[in-house]
């Protein structure tokens, strides 16, 4: 009974902005053509068969598409799905949206057979290049290769947090440099985390005390710095133990633990030649900190955050020192 209408879509794929992306570029060039009237949008989830058969089936008003969008694939069975696709009006596209797709799914099945099924893969490499040249080109601004380098270190690939920064930066400016990214991109959690866990685990405690107060200056909330350093003792912590039980393998650690392999090549070093005592000594002191920031014997509010910065200079100068004990 099934037939494969050429009007029925599918959209999946672990590249969730790329997918709102084309989603909204739809939806916006169908209701210049052919008014919001012809345009429905459902959400998949809860959605009975006989409710979407009846906005399907039916000739658009008074235009020549109609155009409804399904949030999430239904879960029906094969025949329902398999129904629905036969009696779909040639005048209505149907989109469905599902970022994962369960195959075990009947309806799942059908739609990836009959549908014309696009997926939305992550952009790493020159691809991701490319896309933030044409963002900002949009913009009437062009960025140099070291700063897109830059930008990249400081966000990762996540599309969602380098538009949004891409969009601070084009304001008031023809060319974005290494020096605008600096001042004005606000770094990942986990590339803040990295920056401050290498300069840390060098021992290194006048350039860590100085990086974590340009971060707070920069507008870093340093309820989340903390937090941050918190990260950092955790999995130093079990890094250290991992290295005492006789693993030192960086990838070994990260798969059997759960933390990012970067993370544990930056603690290897420092988690090599700390001894245990020295590792309980600063967790005992870390905790006694948090345990006062949390109990109120510290005053840190978001209007007055002093004593919390003077917490975390404590944590940094805490853990960057235990490299030379």
């Amino acid at each position: 009974m099934v037939m494969a209408p050429h009007h029925v879509f599918l959209f999946s794929g672990e590249n969730i902005f790329a997918i709102r992306e084309e989603r909204r570029k739809w939806v916006t060039c169908f209701i210049e053509k052919h008014n919001m009237e012809n345009f429905r949008s459902l959400e998949g989830g809860h959605l009975i068969s006989r409710e979407l058969l009846d906005e399907v089936s039916v000739a658009p008003f008074i235009a020549a598409a109609r155009l409804v969008i399904i949030e999430g694939i239904p879960r029906w069975t094969t025949e329902e799905m398999e129904n629905l696709l036969f009696h779909i009006h040639p005048q209505v596209i149907v989109l469905f949206i599902s970022p994962k797709i369960d195959r075990r799914s009947g309806a799942a099945r059908v739609l990836l057979k009959h549908a014309q099924c696009q997926t939305f893969s992550i952009l790493k490499g020159p691809r991701l290049h490319v896309w933030i040249d044409d963002v900002v080109r949009s913009g009437g601004v062009s960025i140099l290769r070291d700063a897109k380098v830059r930008l990249l270190d400081y966000i990762g690939t996540d599309q969602d947090m380098l538009y949004q920064e891409i969009q601070k930066l084009i304001l008031g400016r023809k060319e974005i440099t290494v020096s605008d990214i600096d001042r004005v991109v606000v770094p990942s959690r986990e590339w803040v985390i990295w920056q401050l866990t290498d300069i840390v685990v060098r021992g290194d405690t006048a350039s860590a005390l100085a990086y974590a107060q340009k971060l707070i200056a920069g507008g870093q909330d340093p309820f989340a710095l903390w937090n941050m350093l918190l990260k950092m003792l955790r999995e130093l912590t079990v890094v250290t133990a991992a290295v005492k039980e006789g693993c030192k393998h960086a990838q070994d650690i990260a798969d059997a633990h759960g933390i990012h392999p970067l993370a544990v090549r930056s603690l290897l070093p420092l988690a090599c030649h700390i001894r245990l005592r020295d590792m309980r000594l600063l967790i005992d002191r870390i905790v006694e900190m948090d345990h006062a920031l949390k109990t109120g014997s510290l005053r840190a509010t978001a209007d007055d955050s002093t004593e919390l910065h003077a917490l975390i200079d404590q944590c940094v100068l805490a853990i960057s020192s235990v490299h030379r004990g």
